[in-house]
C-alpha cells in the first residue's frame, strides 16, 4: 500500500477547497477544511478525477503511483452565464 496525499486549492486565490471529491480507479476520498485528503492505495497506474462544487473537474490520466506522493491540484472556478431575453 502507498500513501497518497492531495492538496486541492482554488487556482486564483490558492485558498483550500473543502469537500472536493477525489476518485482514483474506484477509490474515493474527500478533502477536509484545509483542502487536504489522504488515502492508502495499492501500487499501480491510476486515472485521478477531482471534482468540487463550483469548479471545473480536473483529470490526471495514467499516473503511476509506486511510492508515497503529494499531489497538488489547483481547480478553476466554473462559470455559468445566464442570458435573459
Amino acid at each position: 500500500m502507498v500513501k497518497v496525499r492531495f492538496i486541492v486549492r482554488d487556482i486564483n486565490t490558492k485558498a483550500p477547497i473543502k469537500d472536493a471529491l477525489i476518485q482514483l480507479n474506484g477509490f474515493k476520498v474527500t478533502t477536509d477544511e484545509k483542502g487536504v485528503a489522504e488515502i492508502e492505495i495499492p501500487e499501480g497506474t491510476y486515472t485521478i478525477v477531482v471534482t468540487a462544487k463550483g469548479y471545473e473537474p480536473y483529470k490526471i490520466e495514467s499516473i503511476s503511483i509506486t511510492e508515497p506522493i503529494t499531489i497538488t491540484v489547483d481547480l478553476a472556478p466554473s462559470y455559468v452565464f445566464l442570458i435573459r431575453f
